[in-house]
């Protein structure tokens, strides 16, 4: 019976992946993972509004270390 079970269960599991929506289904819940993550880095980029000495100074300080890593 455990074995019946286990066929049926494979040849589940490649019919869900041959048809034709899986790979947009799952591309489509990333893109929704994804635009839940960026909301959330907004944010975060708040904080850095609140404390910009904690998350760098300014544009300035910006293209000043940008210029150093070059």
């Amino acid at each position: 019976m455990g074995g019946q079970r286990a066929g049926t269960l494979a040849w589940l599991m490649i019919n869900i992946r041959s048809s034709f929506w899986f790979v947009p289904m799952l591309l489509t819940l990333a893109a929704m993972e994804l635009a839940l993550a960026l909301v959330e880095v907004e944010g975060a980029a708040a904080l850095a509004r609140r404390w910009p000495r904690m998350f760098g100074a300014d544009a300035e300080g910006s293209r000043a270390m940008l210029s150093a890593i070059a």
